[in-house]
C-alpha cells in the first residue's frame, strides 16, 4: 500500500505545483526496441603554465588548468617535460612528473553493458544494485540493447534500484533515461535519481528526488526536485517548462546536485541525449531545516513508477554519481630537477573519463617552457695585506661567498715588481687548492699584489678578485753606505742584519729606485739619534727615532707619491754621537 500511496502522492504534488490539468491531443510514434546509445563525450579545456625561470640546481613544474567538459571531471592529469634540444617534444625526461588525479571520487557508475535477468546485477562501480518493489525481481533487467530496465504493469507500481554498497552525502549524478510509452490523460510516468535515500529500497521513508515526470495527458516533459520526510512527499521545485517533449524513441538526461546539511541545496537539469548540456539549472532548491535523516548520507537508488499507459519500461543507461567536487580547477606536477641549463618544455595530459574526451596541451605552446639559467657564481674574497710589511713572509687568507652550489676549490695568482722596475704578468701560485689560507715567501724590494678566485661544484669560477697588495723590504746590505756605519747582525732585526752610525752626515744611497710609496725600517729606542729621507736633493720627511721603548723592525712611513717616480734615495744621519740604526728600505711600486 506505501507503494500506491507514493504514486497518488506524487500526482497532487504535480497538481499542486501546476494546477489544473488541460487536455491534448498526442500525436506519438510506435515504440521501437531501444538501441544501445553511445553518449557524445565532451572535450574539456586544458591549458598549463610552466614555473620558471629558475637557476641551475633548482626545481621545475608544470600546473595545468582543466575547465569545461561535462559534469564532474574525474580522470588523472598527468606531465611530461624535454630537454633543450628535444624542440618537437619527442622524448620525455624521466624521471617523469608525478601525476594528479582530478579530485572527483566516483560513488557509482554504470553502463549497463551485460546481460542479466531478474535484477541489475553489479554496477561497474559502486556495488550490487539491490531490485525491490511490488513487481521486483522479474521488473528488473540489464542488457546491451536495453540497458538498465525498469518495468511497471500495475499501475501505482513503484521499481527501486538502489545501490547499498556505502552511503554518500554530497554528491553530483545523472543518468540517460527513455520511456516507453507516452503518459495519457489522468496518469503520470516518472524517472528518477534518489539521493541520502535511509534505505536502498523501496520502503524507504527519507530521500530526496531528482526528477523527470511524463505528466498526463502532455506533449512536455518536466523537472522536479522533492523530498520525503518520515513517508510524507512534497515537492521543492519544479520547472513545467524545459521545452522538452514526449518521444519514445529518445533518451533525456537527468543530472541532480545535493549539497550540504542545514540548509540543503539541491539542482536538477534535463535534457535531449545528444544535445549540449544546459548552462543552467532546470530548478533549484534549498531545504532549510531537514530532519536529521536528510542530512546525513545516504544511499543512491535509481526508481520509476508508471500509472498511465501501461504497461510501462523505463530504460536506464550511463549512470554516475561522483563527488561534489568539481574537477575543473588547477593540477600541478610533481618537481623536476634539470641536469643543465635551457628551456625545458612541458605538455600537460587530461586522460579522459566516462563523460570527456582525453585532452592535451601542445609542445613549445606558450607558457609551457621552464627557462633554466645558470646559477650565480661564487664570489672570492681575500683579506686585505698590509702596506708594507717588515717580513718575507706574507700570510694569505681568502673565502667565498657561494651563488648556485658549494664552493669547492680555489685558484691564487700574485704579480711582483721589483724596487727597480714595473710589474709583471700574473703567476698562478695556487691551482684548484681547498685551502683558504697560506704563506707566500717574497722577495726583498719587491711588492707583491694578490688575488684569488673562487670555483664551486657545477664548474663555475668567479670572477679574480680586486688585488691586495704589500711591499717587502729591501736589507739594509743593499744600500750604499757613505761615512760612517757599522754593518752588524742579530735575530731581532730584519733578515737578521742591520747598519748602525753616530756619525751626523753618515748617509746611505739607493740609485734607480722606481716607486709611488717609501718608507724605512729602522730601530727607535731611547736616547737614538734622528735622520732626514731624501728623493735626489728633494727633503721628503724628518724622522726622530727616539722612543721610551725599543722597537726593532719598525717600518716608518716615509711619503707616497702620485705617480711613479724614478730617482735616488738617501737617509742622512742629522744627529750627533747617538745612534742610528737603519734595517732596510722599503719601496712600493704602486
Amino acid at each position: 500500500m506505501s507503494v500506491r500511496l507514493d504514486t497518488h502522492h506524487h500526482l497532487a504534488q504535480r497538481m499542486s505545483i501546476i494546477g489544473t490539468l488541460s487536455m491534448v491531443t498526442l500525436l506519438l510514434p510506435s515504440a521501437s526496441p531501444v538501441a544501445a546509445v553511445v553518449a557524445t563525450k565532451a572535450t574539456p579545456t586544458l591549458t598549463a603554465t610552466a614555473s620558471g625561470p629558475i637557476t641551475l640546481g633548482g626545481t621545475i613544474s608544470d600546473t595545468a588548468h582543466l575547465s569545461g567538459g561535462y559534469g564532474t571531471l574525474t580522470g588523472t592529469v598527468s606531465f611530461q617535460v624535454f630537454a633543450p634540444a628535444d624542440t618537437s617534444c619527442s622524448t620525455p625526461l624521466t624521471p617523469a612528473a608525478a601525476d594528479a588525479t582530478v579530485s572527483g571520487t566516483v560513488y557509482g557508475q554504470d553502463s549497463f553493458n551485460r546481460t542479466v535477468s531478474n535484477g541489475w546485477g553489479t554496477a561497474d562501480a559502486g556495488g550490487a544494485w539491490i531490485a525491490t518493489g511490488l513487481e521486483a525481481p522479474g521488473a528488473f533487467a540489464v542488457d546491451p540493447s536495453n540497458l538498465g530496465s525498469q518495468s511497471t504493469a500495475t499501475s501505482g507500481d513503484t521499481a527501486v534500484a538502489g545501490l547499498g554498497a556505502s552511503t554518500y552525502s554530497d554528491l553530483d549524478t545523472k543518468v540517460r533515461v527513455k520511456f516507453d510509452q507516452a503518459s495519457l490523460a489522468g496518469g503520470e510516468n516518472r524517472a528518477r535519481i534518489l539521493v541520502r535515500t535511509d534505505v536502498a529500497s523501496d520502503i524507504r521513508q527519507f530521500d530526496y528526488e531528482f526528477a523527470l515526470s511524463a505528466p498526463d495527458g502532455k506533449a512536455s516533459l518536466e523537472a522536479y526536485i522533492a523530498k520525503r520526510e518520515s513517508g510524507i512527499d512534497s515537492a521543492l521545485a519544479a520547472n513545467t517548462g524545459t521545452g522538452l517533449h514526449q518521444d519514445i524513441t529518445k533518451f533525456f538526461w537527468i543530472r541532480g546536485q545535493i549539497v550540504g546539511t542545514n540548509p540543503v541545496t539541491l539542482r536538477v537539469k534535463v535534457w535531449e541525449d545528444g544535445t549540449v548540456e544546459p548552462a543552467t539549472w532546470s530548478a533549484t532548491a534549498t531545504d532549510n531545516s531537514p530532519a536529521a535523516p536528510l542530512q546525513a548520507a545516504g544511499y543512491i537508488d535509481l526508481s520509476s513508477y508508471g500509472n498511465s499507459n501501461l504497461p510501462l519500461t523505463v530504460h536506464f543507461g550511463d549512470f554516475q554519481a561522483v563527488s561534489y567536487a568539481n574537477g575543473a580547477g588547477n593540477y600541478t606536477s610533481g618537481t623536476f630537477t634539470p641536469s643543465t641549463t635551457g628551456t625545458y618544455r612541458w605538455r600537460a595530459f587530461y586522460s579522459g573519463d566516462l563523460n570527456n574526451e582525453a585532452a592535451s596541451t601542445a609542445c613549445g605552446v606558450a607558457g609551457q617552457s621552464s627557462v633554466v639559467n645558470p646559477p650565480e657564481p661564487p664570489v672570492a674574497r681575500i683579506a686585505a695585506l698590509p702596506t708594507w710589511r717588515a717580513s718575507r713572509f706574507i700570510p694569505l687568507a681568502w673565502g667565498a661567498t657561494s651563488g648556485g652550489a658549494a664552493v669547492t676549490t680555489y685558484d691564487v695568482r700574485y704579480q711582483r715588481a721589483p724596487w727597480n722596475g714595473r710589474f709583471g704578468a700574473f703567476v698562478l701560485w695556487r691551482s684548484a687548492t681547498t685551502a683558504t689560507s697560506a704563506t707566500a715567501t717574497g722577495r726583498p724590494g719587491s711588492t707583491y699584489c694578490f688575488s684569488v678566485r673562487a670555483r664551486d661544484a657545477l664548474g663555475q669560477v668567479s670572477a679574480w678578485t680586486r688585488a691586495t697588495c704589500t711591499a717587502i723590504p729591501l736589507d739594509d746590505r743593499s744600500l750604499a753606505r757613505v761615512g760612517s756605519w757599522a754593518a752588524r747582525t742579530g735575530s731581532a732585526y730584519y733578515l737578521s742584519t742591520f747598519v748602525r752610525s753616530y756619525t751626523r752626515g753618515a748617509k746611505l744611497v739607493r740609485t734607480g729606485v722606481v716607486a709611488r710609496g717609501i718608507a724605512i725600517v729602522a730601530t727607535t729606542c731611547r736616547g737614538c739619534g734622528s735622520v732626514r729621507v731624501y728623493w735626489g736633493s728633494t727633503l721628503l720627511r724628518s724622522i726622530s727615532l727616539n722612543s721610551t721603548t725599543t722597537v726593532n723592525r719598525k717600518l716608518i712611513y716615509v711619503t707616497a707619491f702620485s705617480t711613479a717616480r724614478t730617482g735616488t734615495l738617501s737617509i742622512r744621519v742629522t744627529s750627533t754621537s747617538r745612534r742610528v740604526m737603519i734595517d732596510g728600505l722599503a719601496i712600493r711600486r704602486n
